[in-house]
């Protein structure tokens, strides 16, 4: 859905403007691909720079990892699943992860985003989120959780 909204602009800016709709077709297609190109560019160097791994949601993923669990959380991508079953999803996505790592569901299903990492007993290190899978629209999803297995 698009909404209606209004911005002031340099002169400069409304020059790059007029210039880009001439070639692209509209002013709101040139927007939002700028907007677009600047937002990866800038989520991009973020997480070069500070080593952070932005999973399903930046305002809850995201902190200093070691370079293997770096490796490891972009092995498996962000899971942000619909329709499909839980233990597919995770036996797919487990299947790509470097040697040692899992993926496990949280405890229960819920309709939160805000979550604390589980208590995995095998686990060498603090779990990481990586997303959601919703079986059935509309239900409470399931969290997937990454972790390194001790001795592994």
């Amino acid at each position: 859905m698009k909404k209606q909204t209004s911005i002031r602009l340099s002169d400069a800016a409304v020059w790059k403007l007029t210039a880009l709709t001439e070639r692209y077709g509209n002013q709101t297609t040139v927007i939002e691909v700028a907007l677009d190109r600047l937002y990866t560019t800038e989520v991009q160097q973020m997480a070069t720079k500070s080593r952070e791994f932005w999973g399903y949601n930046p305002s809850i993923i995201g902190g200093d990892y070691t370079e293997e669990e770096m490796a490891a959380a972009r092995a498996v991508g962000v899971i942000n699943v619909y329709r499909r079953p839980l233990f597919d999803v995770i036996t797919e996505r487990e299947a790509k992860l470097p040697d040692g790592w899992r993926l496990s569901p949280g405890r229960a299903a819920t309709h939160e985003y805000h979550l604390s990492a589980p208590d995995i007993p095998m686990a060498a290190n603090e779990p990481i989120l990586m997303g959601f899978v919703e079986v059935v629209s509309g239900d409470p999803h399931f969290p997937v959780w990454l972790w390194k297995a001790r001795n592994a």
